[in-house]
């Protein structure tokens, strides 16, 4: 038995060390429940309560057991954070990177005796190794050079996923057995907002049903634990560990506010779909003026967000700035300075500040700290809308604030993304407040409007009350975006999977099994270098290799049509900023002249017909073609797109455009 010079320290103990704070009561009973029966399969717990502290309570546990021989631990010795949110993979990232630094340098006796008893497991300098797997970025191969060595990775579902079932976007035939017997031996799979990834759940779930059936199959994958994370569960999981109205949290001097925050919210109901856009555009006006507050609108579509955007920014009143998730990563650095500081969580409100308008699609329904003062959004699905009002008074420093949800009742049942969640949402929520027909007159008082807003019908969007809301509702579950079934996992599927050299032809595509049988589009990385042809652009690549910050991940499909536009095909910036972009849409390039650029799958593998583009890839496309401007991708032809390339790899100060 290893002896250790230092006694392990309770959670508490563990996370003050850490963060100089104390956990919320639910983080504590967590890391007990952990600690003496296991992981709960559900955390059921509001936005803005730090569910992310799952991982401190995996290193904790882990560190708890390191006295133990390998045979006889039951804490697993690597976690996979996955989420369905780039931002929220980025973020995770960046707290564990600081999580690793606190264990590797502090001098803390709690933090001293967790980091020592984690070096002792693998025998290895490094008490924790941290990795990142999302398109758009580079990562070792070999992320864990031994699999011994206590290891948490945060990733895309298309990542992590493909690599649980042996057929890891990217990586080589070679590799794909040692990554999912990384990510599904000893290893703890923690799903954040698992809503948004139910297929993958019951993926691995049915997976680890048939393995244990079957221990005999050729397929060495264990579904190990599963721990799902949501704010909005649309089932009540009998294994869970709730946040709710009896909580300890709500008396917490931190947690309470965040839960009680009161958000008032009023309807406002538009006659047909276009004035959603008008209404939506003068909200943001009325909450803007006259005022120093911060406020946040947020459209289900990229091509209303952009709309909306172009009208608001037209005044002088107010600062206005667009974020869309799919933009390059450079870019999106770039302009945070000039809104991030302004919105965040923590930040000081102060009667001095110029007014901003924050105009968004669903990617900052989760993973984005924001704090705003109000929200105008569109109706959506009862957990979109739970995930939007978690920006508003995030930490419960206002205590009541003025929102609205706009929609037209006539259009909701065939409105893009949504539909009939949204239309039945929508109507439980009449229910709670008369819906107004409101449009801002052409001379208006907008602090007169604000009053008449706030002494209308609304109902409070809080965490605890708006759960309410949903709870009662006749039927919960209509009240939820339906997520498309996963394929039954069979035996001769997993036969199948594991086999990677050869990989079978024809093969099992694990696309459905990670998104769903409703047809998706997986996302590829593209990136935008000058040069008028594929030589060009071979010759831009070895000088300059290809870099996370100038890439934007699209969806398949999506990226297909623009480069061989059809009239079937999907316009650009009408698709929603989901990760998983649901369409029926299909684009039939067998017969297309092929388009300029390149597929890069490694250094030696480079191909120039990009219609075998697939899953995961990464594509150079020359500046010329276009499909992105300031704000992201935007699906059509015409801007050219500078190559920030130099940029990115500091060699020069100066962006290359190309019009060749």
């Amino acid at each position: 038995m290893t002896a250790f010079t230092n006694e392990m320290p309770s959670f508490a103990e563990f996370f003050r060390a850490c963060w100089g704070n104390d956990p919320f009561p639910w983080q504590t009973e967590l890391a007990e429940r952990v600690a003496t029966t296991g992981w709960p399969s559900l955390l059921d717990v509001p936005t803005g309560l730090g569910k992310t502290v799952a991982l401190d309570v995996f290193v904790w546990h882990l560190a708890s057991h390191a006295y133990l021989a390998p045979a006889e631990r039951t804490a697993p010795t690597r976690a996979a954070f996955v989420i369905d949110r780039r931002l929220v993979v980025d973020s995770a990232f960046r707290r564990l990177r600081s999580l690793t630094q606190t264990l590797d340098r502090s001098t803390n006796d709690a933090a001293v005796a967790v980091a020592q008893r984690l070096r002792s497991i693998g025998d290895t300098p490094f008490p924790l190794l941290v990795q990142r797997m999302r398109g758009g970025i580079t990562w070792q191969a070999q992320w864990v050079r031994q699999p011994d060595q206590p290891a948490i990775v945060c990733g895309t579902v298309d990542q992590i996923g493909s690599r649980l079932l042996s057929r890891g976007y990217g990586s080589s035939a070679s590799r794909m057995p040692i990554d999912a017997g990384l990510l599904g031996t000893d290893c703890v799979l923690i799903i954040d907002e698992a809503h948004l990834s139910s297929a993958l759940a019951t993926t691995m779930r049915g997976v680890g049903a048939l393995e244990s059936r079957s221990p005999g199959s050729p397929l060495r994958i264990r579904s190990g634990q599963i721990v799902k994370m949501t704010a909005t569960s649309p089932d009540f999981d009998r294994d869970v560990l709730r946040v709710g109205p009896d909580s300890a949290d709500v008396n917490d001097p931190v947690a309470g506010p965040r839960l009680l925050a009161q958000k008032r919210t009023v309807l406002v109901e538009a006659k047909k779909d276009d004035d959603v856009t008008k209404q939506m555009v003068d909200l943001g006006r009325v909450m803007a003026s006259g005022t120093s507050s911060v406020a946040l609108v947020v459209c289900n579509t990229v091509k209303r967000a952009r709309l909306v955007f172009e009208e608001l920014k037209k005044s002088p009143d107010w600062d206005t700035q667009l974020l869309i998730g799919r933009c390059r990563d450079l870019e999106r650095k770039e302009a945070e300075p000039l809104w991030f500081e302004r919105a965040k969580a923590g930040r000081a409100r102060t009667m001095d500040d110029r007014a901003l308008i924050l105009v968004s699609t669903q990617t900052v329904e989760v993973g984005v700290d924001l704090d705003v003062d109000s929200l105008i959004t569109e109706v959506a699905s009862a957990d979109a809308l739970v995930q939007r009002f978690g920006r508003v008074d995030r930490l419960g420093q206002v205590g009541e604030t003025l929102s609205a949800i706009v929609g037209c009742p006539s259009k909701l049942s065939e409105a893009p993304v949504y539909g009939a969640s949204a239309e039945a949402t929508w109507s439980t929520l009449t229910e709670a407040a008369t819906p107004l027909l409101w449009s801002l007159p052409k001379k208006a008082d907008f602090v007169a409007l604000r009053q008449e807003l706030l002494v209308g019908s609304t109902f409070d969007a809080g965490p605890l009350a708006f759960r309410e809301l949903v709870d009662s509702a006749s039927d919960r579950s209509a009240l939820f975006a339906v997520a498309p079934p996963a394929p039954v996992v069979v035996i001769p599927t997993l036969d199948c999977w594991a086999r990677t050299s050869p990989i079978p032809d024809p093969d099992e595509a694990v696309g459905p099994y990670l998104h769903g049988v409703e047809r998706t589009s997986p996302v590829v990385a593209v990136a935008w270098r000058a040069g008028s042809d594929a030589a060009g652009l071979e010759e831009s690549v070895a000088s300059a290799s290809i870099r996370g910050d100038e890439l934007v991940e699209v969806p398949l499909l999506a990226l297909r049509s623009f480069l061989y536009p059809s009239k079937n095909a999907p316009d650009g910036d009408v698709l929603s900023d989901l990760e998983s972009q649901s369409s029926d849409e299909t684009v039939d390039i067998r017969d297309r002249p092929g388009a300029i650029g390149l597929i890069i799958r490694s250094r030696s593998d480079v191909v120039h017909d990009l219609r075998t583009v697939r899953p995961g890839d990464i594509v150079i496309l020359p500046s010329s073609a276009g499909g992105h401007d300031d704000g992201g991708w935007t699906g059509r032809p015409g801007t050219v797109v500078a190559d920030i390339a130099d940029v990115v790899d500091r060699r020069l100060v100066r962006l290359r455009l190309s019009a060749s």
